[in-house]
């Protein structure tokens, strides 16, 4: 996709967020100011996060007793 100029980043990575019974959360985006700023490396960082982010949410879930 291309991102507006006006825009404060040059490239963004988008990741869905889903519990562990595969039901949708949401979306994490993450921003960059240069063009390409992802590669495999961050692309993986950024994977754990999400992960990380699901156990929270799931562990808090869990916790309210719904």
């Amino acid at each position: 996709a291309v991102i507006p100029p006006q825009f404060p980043v040059r490239s963004l990575a988008g990741l869905p967020v889903r519990r562990p019974d595969r039901r949708f959360v949401g979306v994490l985006i993450f921003g960059a100011r240069r063009p390409d700023g992802f590669d495999d490396d961050a692309i993986r960082v950024i994977l754990a996060l999400v992960q990380l982010l699901v156990i929270g949410i799931d562990q808090r879930r869990l916790s309210a007793g719904q």
